[in-house]
């Protein structure tokens, strides 16, 4: 598996599936073999028209499919969220991901909760973290058990901190027909956005051009 000829997305949700379809528009290698876990049945044709095998990893206990798969992947995005005793993967695949000695590339999808509050002021990678929320918080502590691996193995791991996300079937206007809508109505407040297509742009553009350890604040260039 010394062609970096594979990927797996842990976690095969909006922005994954997005980045299979660019991989493949591109005829990137690593696109030759793509796998996606999902927790339920009901995302499974979804992941086979993005192009890749759909496994499902419902996150509770160690599956031999799934290890197998860990263990032959040159690349793999991890975008399930962590709980409180932080990342799900690593709890339960940990030892697979260091039996992979094929690893080019690894991207961990974390949010930029994980500042928290910094009054409007600009925010970089530099920028000190203190997430306030506890889900921001159990981010933060997946992060640093990526970033410990990383540190113990020389495991290629990237940390990409994303804002909301936006694109098609997402946003204002799809939020509006639903009925979901919130008006906030508050003094200086400013939203951080994306586009799913410029996640993964970004993505791909880092497993294409590896730097790990970089941390990468990814949003729209105007708050």
């Amino acid at each position: 598996m010394n062609n970096n000829n594979t990927c797996l997305y842990l976690g095969a949700g909006y922005t994954a599936k997005c980045m299979m379809q660019q991989m493949r528009a591109e005829n990137l290698p690593q696109a030759k073999t793509m796998w996606g876990t999902t927790r339920t049945g009901r995302n499974l044709e979804n992941i086979k028209e993005a192009g890749a095998q759909p496994i499902l990893f419902e996150g509770t206990q160690h599956k031999k499919d799934v290890g197998e798969v860990i263990s032959q992947a040159n690349n793999m995005l991890i975008s399930i969220s962590p709980k409180e005793e932080g990342d799900l993967v690593l709890k339960h695949y940990e030892q697979d991901i260091k039996a992979n000695k094929n690893l080019h590339w690894v991207g961990y999808l974390s949010t930029v909760g994980v500042y928290g509050n910094h009054d409007g002021d600009w925010v970089t990678e530099e920028s000190a973290t203190n997430p306030s929320s506890e889900r921001s918080q159990w981010r933060k502590k997946a992060e640093n058990q990526w970033f410990q691996l990383h540190k113990e193995i020389n495991l290629p791991v990237h940390i990409f901190r994303l804002p909301g996300i936006y694109g098609p079937g997402r946003g204002p206007q799809n939020k509006l027909k639903a009925g979901t809508a919130r008006r906030i109505d508050k003094k200086g407040q400013v939203f951080n956005r994306a586009h799913v297509d410029d996640i993964a742009a970004t993505l791909i553009a880092s497993m294409q051009n590896p730097n790990p350890g970089a941390i990468y604040n990814i949003a729209d260039d105007e708050p």
